[in-house]
């Protein structure tokens, strides 16, 4: 008789008893686990369409670099958002500026409440009242033909250039993550009126999760501005509450360093951000995520590369005139581009995947929706509604 004993698959999961896998980052909100970085968490920048060029969000433990644009300031706005979606979301967020002062905190734009809940109950009420879902041993069977191209389905499908159906698209936001789908759980990002800023009252509510800290104070100080930007940001991310035991969400917002206003010359901005994201990339019992505007206009080519080589991710915005508004053809206002998109633990960044790399970016600019980015393309020539006609005598092949 044969001694051979067929192996039966263990249905436990490795690690799962031995106390040493991490707590998921889910407990926390507005946040969510990464599809394109294994192993990371993402958290919103407050601008959905920007998520989706990012690959979801910023991943925590990275620096995001944002080009300021002279004279219209369209990233100190990206920064207001980043701001504010860590006050909606109950993250203990880090403020520091030494141009605005306090102008730049009462300038943030306010989330609507409304919005928000109506659609946090809207899709809590959906999965209650959805039914349990069928077993997935056996594939669902759909009424779809055999022969119909992935795609094509559904009221809204393309019967001309059908190809393009299957391109990432950045008008439609994304799915909400499952976690944030539950009672009492906040959306991974909030919808934001540009022409409401932020009341009194929520700053007063708030109040517990910004640190904002004004740099022009520290003009008469003996020690040099860059290393006590460092004493101010490492204090405040150690001044942890013994007993917390949920998820510490920090975010960092540095507004224009390597400005005039941060001292004579940028002698030692580059030495900052080599502490600051070895601090961030290394950081435990914490997960941090810094967004950072540099104006390159007043900095030198060598000193604006090294920056761009310290950061996980660097995006410029080129406006197409020199005020804020539409002022470019199709009514975009500027254009998008990503020196460099974030490759946490992957060979290839979540923007490359999906298509982003390379790609003819630009964002508009609306007095309530705020920046929105888009696919560039320039409109049709006579426009959409005009029709050309030719007459009788017109040679086609005439210029």
């Amino acid at each position: 008789m044969s001694s051979f004993k067929r192996r039966v698959p263990s249905t436990t999961v490795k690690g799962a008893t031995s106390g040493k896998v991490p707590a998921p980052a889910s407990g926390a909100q507005g946040v969510k686990p990464s599809i394109h970085l294994p192993g990371h968490t993402l958290t919103s920048t407050g601008v959905p369409s920007l998520d989706e060029v990012l690959g979801g969000g910023v991943p925590l433990g990275s620096v995001l670099l944002l080009e300021e644009d002279y004279p219209t300031g369209y990233a100190k706005h990206l920064l207001k958002y980043w701001v504010s979606e860590g006050l909606a979301q109950g993250h203990r967020t880090i403020l520091v500026s030494a141009d605005r002062g306090d102008d730049m905190v009462r300038e943030l734009p306010a989330w609507r409440e409304d919005v928000s809940s109506t659609s946090a109950s809207s899709s809590a009420s959906a999965s209650s009242s959805t039914p349990a879902p069928l077993s997935t041993s056996a594939p669902l069977s759909t009424s779809a033909p055999s022969n119909a191209l992935p795609g094509m389905s559904g009221p809204g499908k393309m019967k001309i250039a059908w190809r393009y159906e299957r391109l990432p698209k950045l008008d439609q936001p994304s799915p909400p993550p499952a976690s944030g789908a539950g009672p009492g759980r906040t959306p991974y990002h909030h919808v934001y009126d540009h022409l409401r800023p932020i009341t009194k009252e929520t700053l007063e509510e708030k109040a517990g999760y910004l640190h904002f800290v004004d740099a022009r104070d520290w003009t008469e100080e003996s020690d040099p501005m860059y290393h006590r930007l460092w004493q101010v940001i490492t204090q405040a991310i150690h001044n942890r509450p013994p007993n917390k035991t949920e998820i510490d969400i920090t975010r960092i917002a540095l507004d224009s360093l390597g400005s005039p206003s941060w001292g004579p010359g940028a002698q030692g901005l580059i030495p900052f951000l080599h502490r600051l994201t070895s601090f961030i990339h290394d950081a435990t019992g914490s997960s941090i995520a810094c967004v950072l505007t540099i104006p390159s206009h007043v900095l030198s080519q060598a000193t604006v590369l090294r920056a761009f080589h310290l950061a996980d991710a660097v995006l410029a915005l080129e406006p197409l005139g020199t005020e804020t508004g539409p002022t470019g053809p199709g009514g975009y206002a500027g254009r998008i581009r990503i020196h460099k998109a974030p490759t946490m633990g992957a060979l290839r960044s979540a923007s490359s995947k999906m298509g982003w790399m390379g790609a003819d970016l630009a964002f508009k600019w609306g007095r309530r929706r705020g920046l929105t980015l888009e696919r560039f393309s320039l409109p049709p020539e006579g426009g959409v509604g005009a029709r050309r006609t030719r007459g009788e005598g017109d040679d086609p092949l005439a210029f």
